[in-house]
């Protein structure tokens, strides 16, 4: 979420947080709901930016019983499976996310290469996709933590990219 809203203030220097993070656990219902309860005390609210799966979707669905497609989006942490439709209708504007096999593929192999004795290093292919030359830095912890490129941005622009000729999404 840190990275999300730096990135955001970076690209749109204007942008004003209505409030403080709101806690959805995980549950599109809850998304949806506390959506709905933000949309009432901030009327001019003009995103709903989430990191959990289900906030997209469930924020898009307020959005859309509101009847504010266009004037309010949703953007997040998701799946085009997951969001796709409503990146179709427009309640939710893009969604970005790590190809899960890819990621559980590179984490399986961190420690794979570390229970061999091998170090992960800076700059390394790691075997898949956006997880070459990587970067590694210590979290505040001092936990080091591994950095790739393999961040997917989707919209409508490029949902078509995410879906099978049947119409159905690839993930």
């Amino acid at each position: 979420m840190d990275g999300e809203i730096a990135e955001a203030k970076a690209k749109y220097g204007a942008l004003k947080m209505a409030t403080d993070r709101v806690e959805e656990q995980e549950n599109q219902q809850i998304a949806h709901d506390k959506t709905l309860e933000l949309l009432k005390t901030y009327p001019g609210l003009k995103t709903i930016m989430g990191s959990a799966m289900s906030t997209v979707p469930g924020a898009a669905q307020a959005i859309t019983e509101k009847g504010l497609i266009g004037k309010v989006a949703a953007f997040g942490t998701s799946l085009p499976s997951v969001a796709g439709d409503y990146i179709q209708s427009g309640a939710a504007i893009s969604i970005h996310f790590w190809v899960p096999a890819d990621a559980g593929y590179v984490t399986a192999r961190v420690a794979y290469e570390l229970l061999k004795g091998k170090k992960i290093t800076e700059g390394m292919y790691l075997g898949k996709p956006g997880y070459n030359k990587i970067t590694i830095k210590k979290n505040k912890s001092g936990v080091p933590v591994i950095y790739g490129q393999a961040w997917k941005d989707v919209n409508k622009d490029n949902l078509s990219d995410w879906m099978t000729p049947d119409g159905k999404y690839k993930l």
